[in-house]
């Protein structure tokens, strides 16, 4: 996959794809060259075009609102997961430094997912409330 870099700030980096797509990628203070690509690389998706801008669901000048879940909403595991698990600038700095022959970030980033993995089972729905007593 080949990309060129548009734009560089101190918090986001915009690119241009070999197919003229193109992505604002978010950046993290301390991030290699090497996780950077990475992270590039995640926003490079094809998706399908719609048929026509009719068949798109939002029009011009619709006004549309974010509702956040209220802490007590229950949540599926995938999402209780997803919220715990270390960040993606933090695992990828971990594989970094492991593939330079320290793995003691790499350690932790493993004991973290695990302990999401074993306290936050498949197999239930949870509420928001209760997840993080759950990891203490």
């Amino acid at each position: 996959m080949k990309f060129t870099i548009k734009t560089v700030n101190v918090d986001s980096i915009s690119v241009e794809f070999a197919d003229g797509s193109t992505a604002l990628v978010p950046t993290e203070k301390g991030q290699s060259k090497e996780a950077i690509i990475q992270v590039i690389d995640s926003f490079n998706n094809t998706y399908e075009k719609w048929d026509s801008v009719d068949n798109v669901p939002v029009k011009v000048g619709e006004e549309l609102e974010y509702v956040v879940n209220k802490l007590d909403d229950e949540v599926d595991y995938k999402e209780a997961r997803r919220q715990n698990y270390p960040s993606s600038g933090t695992q990828f700095d971990a594989l970094y430094w492991a593939r330079e022959g320290d793995d003691t970030q790499q350690k932790v980033v493993d004991a973290r997912i695990k302990n999401v993995k074993d306290k936050i089972t498949k197999d239930k729905t949870y509420k928001r409330t209760e997840i993080d007593s759950l990891l203490d």
